[in-house]
């Protein structure tokens, strides 16, 4: 059974063990487009009393960047997800997003 992950409670480490796996990115026209959690990264700063701020960083097909905005995300390991992701970096090797949590 997937894994509830609760965006307002979410840490680091929730995501850290998904790293280097497949989501699929769920397109309101009913396509889909795979990225690879390729790091999660604890930022610092963050209130006493609060969770850590943390981004988690995507990697994406090369040519194609989606533009910035909630998307539904999906992995076999936990139950969907919405999200705000931005694009950050497009090269001939990949298309790198990125999604911060405060």
């Amino acid at each position: 059974m997937p894994e509830t992950i609760l965006l307002n409670l979410a840490t680091a480490d929730d995501f850290t063990p998904l790293t280097d796996t497949i989501f699929t990115i769920l397109l309101e026209n009913g396509q889909s487009f795979e990225v690879t959690l390729t790091n999660v990264r604890v930022l610092g700063g963050g209130l006493a009393g609060k969770r850590e701020p943390f981004k988690l960083t995507f990697s994406g097909t090369p040519g194609f960047v989606l533009s910035q905005q909630i998307y539904r995300l999906t992995h076999p390991n936990i139950e969907d997800l919405e999200i705000f992701i931005v694009p950050i970096a497009a090269t001939a090797q990949a298309t790198t997003y990125e999604a911060i949590f405060a």
